[in-house]
């Protein structure tokens, strides 16, 4: 048998942008290897796990709010965007960091994305 999460009690407090609004009544946060989304109103919890080995870096929000982005961990990590409600995955972006990404950021506009590694080569991407 599969094993698979069932709830969390809590999210990483000390990285930065870890809470995002989806939405009126859905946040957006990364809690270890996953990415939980949050109902509000019903308090349900669901979970899309990451695809590299190595955790979740940073999450961001489209500013539509049609989209959104995971840069995860782990050796020659990707940022992978999906699209909001379908959490359909929409692109697949390579590149950009060796280990990790520290943070990821949408253009106030939404055409550009910012992409932060962390160590060892804190290379700044715009895509």
């Amino acid at each position: 048998d599969a094993v698979s999460l069932a709830h969390s009690f809590g999210f990483e407090t000390q990285r930065r942008n870890n809470l995002h609004r989806l939405g009126e009544s859905t946040l957006l946060c990364s809690a270890g290897n996953s990415v939980m989304i949050l109902d509000i109103q019903t308090l349900k919890q669901e979970f899309l796990l990451g695809i590299d080995p190595g955790g979740i870096g940073a999450i961001t929000v489209h500013p539509s709010g049609n989209f959104f982005a995971v840069g995860e961990k782990g050796p020659n990590p990707n940022v992978y965007v999906y699209e909001w409600p379908s959490r359909q995955l929409a692109r697949v972006l390579s590149g950009g960091t060796e280990r990790a990404f520290a943070d990821v950021r949408f253009s106030n506009d939404g055409k550009m994305l910012a992409t932060v590694g962390s160590a060892p080569d804190y290379l700044l991407h715009f895509r």
